[in-house]
């Protein structure tokens, strides 16, 4: 049963981050949480870019300010921004674990709703973190978050009141993943769509009630999807494209009718990086394959993926941005490098090392690249050489987080606190 609590206390004391949300310049607070510039994982477009943003050359102090901090349990999701709203996850004492609503001008918690936290993960995978991963998603006033033990619940965004809540392990007699259910919901038309119970589902974003079931694992040895799934428009047709560890492939959101798929080779690290959508092409990184593009075309007897080309580059866990026709990456050895899509070819990889992990969001001009030990660069997407426009260690806290970024703000989960900049006007 989740328990709501709502908190009086304002939240000011100094602080740094572990998932950010950047909106830039000064923003009159939206009176009511009617709209989202930041719904659900990696941002409005599920693919890292924001549009109509300018940001500065310098990540300075003077430039790039603390306006609040509020401590808070432990997370590594990425935060949601809707009005005048931030929507965040957290673990308590490995005990419970939930989500809760910010102030978005002060940080002033807002609510908090609770649920016993149901399970111990593996040994293997402790070192990532224990607690929640996966990004909610926030859609029509309500809030969809994935729960470590294979569940979602969806709450009343302004209450935190619980509306309903499925546990696919139970519902479908299949086993908790050992490291957690990590892969974020997302939300489109009249469905919530998520990787669990070893599938893929659309549920009715209202009830709860599921309408479809597809993309069954069959091998029994197999993990559970450490990707979250996008949404786009591929060779002519709305489309889901799921990476899970044994194949990716292309939904009709609508009937769940499988339109082509594509075999992966099930190992750990065979499906961590998100399918990343450039025109009727998808890039993706795994531990087989390396990088790679698939080309999905539309003959005349149904859709057919076919790979484009292969790069030994190796992205690991960080999903890669697209600007003007090259990707952005973060690679398994810490270092960015850019592949032009087009050919496949590496243009340039840099020495400068972001750590295990580190999440990007593009304006089109520029990157802003966190890692997730709190190194925070700004690069201009410049595909001839690593262009370093400034650099900061905004934190000594983990940033394991997804960067979000909408309006001017820039809202950085550390670990164990929420905290806003911003780069003023």
């Amino acid at each position: 049963m989740i328990r709501s609590s709502f908190i009086v206390a304002r939240a000011f004391a100094l602080g740094l981050f572990v998932s950010i949300a950047v909106c830039g310049g000064v923003r009159a607070a939206a009176a009511e949480d009617h709209e989202s510039c930041w719904p659900q994982w990696r941002g409005p477009n599920m693919d890292g870019t924001v549009t109509d943003q300018a940001w500065p050359d310098s990540l300075g102090a003077d430039v790039l300010k603390l306006r609040w901090r509020t401590p808070l349990g432990q997370s590594y999701s990425g935060p949601v921004i809707a009005g005048d709203r931030v929507y965040v996850t957290e673990d308590i004492e490995n005990k419970e674990e939930g989500a809760l609503a910010l102030d978005r001008a002060t940080g002033e918690i807002l609510w908090r709703a609770h649920w016993p936290k149901t399970i111990e993960v593996a040994a293997m995978g402790r070192n990532q973190g224990t607690w929640m991963k996966a990004t909610p998603a926030w859609d029509d006033g309500r809030l969809y978050v994935a729960g470590m033990a294979d569940t979602l619940t969806c709450l009343d965004a302004k209450t935190g009141e619980e509306i309903w809540r499925v546990d696919f392990a139970e519902q479908y007699g299949t086993k908790i993943p050992s490291f957690g259910a990590v892969t974020s919901p997302i939300v489109f038309g009249d469905g919530v769509f998520v990787q669990a119970a070893r599938s893929f589902i659309k549920l009715d974003k209202l009830t709860g009630e599921t309408a479809w079931r597809v993309l069954e694992q069959v091998k029994e040895d197999s993990h559970a999807a450490f990707t979250s799934p996008t949404f786009q428009t591929i060779a002519g047709r709305a489309q889901f494209v799921v990476h899970g560890p044994e194949l990716m492939a292309g939904i009709d959101p609508n009937s769940g009718d499988i339109l082509w798929s594509f075999e992966i080779v099930a190992v750990v690290d065979s499906g961590i990086v998100s399918p990343t959508v450039f025109g009727n092409n998808i890039l993706s990184s795994t531990g087989h394959e390396r990088t790679f593009a698939l080309n999905i075309s539309n003959p005349e007897g149904g859709y057919l993926p076919t790979k484009l080309w292969k790069n030994k580059s190796f992205a690991y866990m960080s999903t890669p941005v697209i600007v003007d026709g090259h990707a952005y990456m973060h690679m398994r050895n810490q270092r960015p490098t850019c592949i032009n899509l087009e050919t496949g070819e590496t243009t340039w990889t840099d020495r400068d090392r972001y750590g295990r992990f580190a999440s990007m969001v593009t304006n089109g001009e520029k990157i802003l690249i966190l890692s997730a030990k709190g190194k925070l660069g700004l690069l201009r997407a410049n595909p001839e050489k690593y262009d370093k426009l400034s650099g900061r260690q905004i934190t000594e806290a983990d940033t394991w987080a997804q960067l979000a970024v909408c309006d001017g703000e820039m809202f950085i989960r550390e670990v164990d606190a929420m905290t806003l900049y911003d780069w003023g006007d």
